[in-house]
């Protein structure tokens, strides 16, 4: 369990900066540091109100507001073929990137869903399937990319799990484009 943890550690610390504590008030003094730190460094004008965004939003046509669905799953679409390319391609610089892209169209997926919520009850229910699918798929290829030795059967039950749920990821985005 402790060389777990401390692969973990290593993991999450690699590339970034990283602080200890000792107590609760060490903490505290750290975190109030580090964010005075990132005012300081990241200066900016505020919040943006509500309203505003809101008022915004509303002024868009409704026709927009629907195509825009589709345009983030056409997005998502050539993204989730690019991640199926580096993966026969064992190419995890790639897959990294594509992932990140898909992640980024899902949040958007996500976000509009959250605005819709109330008005547009089918298109939530369709987006609220890809991202479940989504994480689905992540959930089992996590799991055959961590796995220590990806040749036991476990990792391979993984691995063509990930391979089916990506599939079906693919069918859902291709049905609602």
């Amino acid at each position: 369990m402790r060389l777990r943890l401390n692969k973990f550690r290593k993991k999450v610390s690699n590339g970034r900066e990283i602080a200890f504590w000792t107590n609760k008030d060490n903490l505290k003094a750290k975190v109030i540091l580090a964010i005075r730190a990132v005012i300081s460094d990241y200066p900016s004008g505020g919040w943006i109100k509500a309203e505003n965004v809101l008022e915004e939003t509303l002024t868009n046509s409704s026709e927009d507001a629907e195509n825009s669905f589709k345009d983030i799953y056409n997005e998502l679409y050539f993204v989730l073929v690019d991640i199926r390319e580096a993966i026969r391609n064992g190419d995890s610089m790639r897959i990294n990137e594509s992932v990140s892209k898909a992640e980024s169209r899902l949040r958007k997926i996500y976000y509009k869903a959250e605005f819709y919520r109330y008005s547009k009850k089918d298109e939530v229910n369709k987006a609220n399937t890809i991202i479940n699918q989504w994480n689905s798929f992540s959930r089992y290829y996590n799991a055959f990319v961590n796995a220590p030795d990806r040749m036991i059967a476990e990792a391979q039950y993984n691995g063509k799990k990930a391979e089916e749920k990506f599939n079906m990821l693919v069918d859902l985005v291709v049905k609602n484009l």
